[in-house]
């Protein structure tokens, strides 16, 4: 295995071993923004060091910037990958119940809007497209525990990590190989 497959390996593992201990700790809602910045930082790192280690053994006259973004993207997209899978691991079993706690939020909302006839009739009036106007309480709240779960499904979080992910790792490439060819090759 070469030194980039091993630092991507190291990044992926620390990062589950700190999601994991916020998780043990009983401390997963507050570590969730925690883990997205330690994961940025690491994404950050991983194209870094694919440079890095790609410029112990050439030259700045042997490569340019589209072919150095695109190594950073592929060691990125590496990682983006498996934290993805990961998460996707994470949310659905071994702890579902972060979830279904958010879809029960929005359900209680919602009965909350909705137990209020004067409140609701006003919501109905505002919110048109989302609330048919000849729409019941109780299909209301069926609506809105549909929509929840929808949104909050696996492969709704499994994709939009994944993309969100991806464009980030593809803005760090950017930013990274700027960074290393006008100021660290120089």
């Amino acid at each position: 295995m070469n030194r980039l497959r091993q630092l991507i390996l190291t990044f992926i593992l620390l990062w589950i071993a700190v999601k994991m201990a916020f998780f043990f700790t009983g401390n997963a809602q507050e570590g969730m923004v925690i883990s997205v910045f330690l994961n940025l930082l690491f994404i950050l790192l991983v194209e870094f060091f694919a440079l890095r280690f790609k410029y112990e053994t050439t030259n700045l006259h042997q490569s340019n910037f589209l072919i150095d973004m695109k190594d950073c993207v592929k060691a990125g997209a590496t990682y983006v990958v498996f934290v993805v899978l990961f998460l996707v691991c994470y949310y659905y079993l071994i702890h579902p119940e972060l979830f279904q706690g958010q879809i029960e939020d929005r359900v209680a909302l919602a009965i909350e809007q909705s137990s209020d006839p004067e409140y609701f009739e006003e919501l109905k009036r505002q919110n048109v497209n989302q609330i048919p106007p000849n729409a019941t309480p109780e299909d209301y709240v069926d609506g809105t525990r549909a929509d929840a779960e929808q949104f909050l499904g696996w492969a709704f979080v499994g994709g939009m990590s994944l993309m969100v992910l991806t464009v980030l790792s593809i803005f760090n490439a950017v930013f990274i190989t700027l960074l290393y060819r006008k100021v660290l090759l120089k």
